[in-house]
């Protein structure tokens, strides 16, 4: 009794695996074939990116959709732990949409506007605004006395 491979499909045609089949020993050179297989081998394809159809007695191979490709690159590279981004100074890094940003931060510093007023960041991504000064301005008596 010989055997062949066949290769099996779903009930829409797509291939999806191989099975060994017995010759029928009372029809020589006819295989007992399980529903949905074919004896003619799908051509060569990247699973990745293809799929095989058995439709109308033929192989065919039709293309994926990317979308799947695209979100399991995202499920990869969401924010954790271990791939926090390392920051430098005055740098913070936060998650965003399930990604991690690396975002200015420089909370708690005081600086001084041009009208003497004192000010103190405390929010993050806020940064000392362009002219303001870093350090207190000394008051000039002469200014300070009323005439």
């Amino acid at each position: 009794m010989s055997t062949k491979t066949a290769y099996q499909c779903s009930a829409d045609g797509s291939f999806i695996g191989e099975t060994v089949v017995q010759e029928d020993v009372f029809a020589r050179g006819s295989y007992l074939m399980p529903p949905n297989c074919t004896l003619t081998a799908p051509p060569v394809f990247d699973a990745a990116t293809h799929k095989a159809l058995w439709t109308g007695g033929v192989w065919n191979l039709e293309v994926l959709r990317e979308e799947p490709a695209q979100e399991a690159r995202h499920a990869i590279s969401i924010a954790t732990e271990d791939n926090k981004p390392v920051v430098g100074a005055n740098e913070v890094a936060i998650i965003v949409n399930g990604q991690w940003e690396v975002v200015r931060d420089y909370r708690g510093t005081a600086y001084w506007l041009a009208d003497g007023t004192e000010h103190r960041i405390t929010n993050i991504g806020e940064e000392v605004p362009q002219g303001a000064l870093l350090t207190c301005p000394s008051v000039d008596s002469t200014q300070a006395v009323d005439r």
